[in-house]
């Protein structure tokens, strides 16, 4: 997997969500924002995962390329190199740059 393109909306819904329940749209574009940063800082990433099964893989692509939705949430071990997810990704063994730092954090260097 490889993250080359950044492009963050908010779906309307979701605006007049928190529209209704008081948020301002300076606020909402403001977090617009910082979502966007957190994207820009993982483009050029790759990383691999391994699946158990062809299920849990088919599984995942379904839910990305028909359902449209995505969770994301993912501890690295640094001193194994493997990774856990807590999202999406939770069926799989994954490595790679694409999982080893968090996107607010600098990347860690020896």
């Amino acid at each position: 997997m490889r993250f080359d393109n950044a492009n963050l909306k908010f779906d309307q819904e979701i605006i007049d969500l928190w529209l209704k329940d008081g948020i301002t749209m300076d606020k909402i574009q403001q977090q617009l924002e910082t979502e966007r940063s957190k994207q820009r800082k993982m483009l050029g990433r790759d990383g691999r995962c391994e699946f158990n099964t062809f299920n849990d893989l088919y599984d995942l692509l379904h839910k990305w390329l028909v359902l449209k939705s995505f969770s994301y949430g993912f501890t690295f071990d640094l001193a194994t190199g493997k990774g856990t997810s807590e999202g999406d990704l939770v069926k799989a063994q994954c490595s790679g740059e694409y999982f080893t730092t968090d996107p607010l954090v600098q990347p860690y260097a020896e």
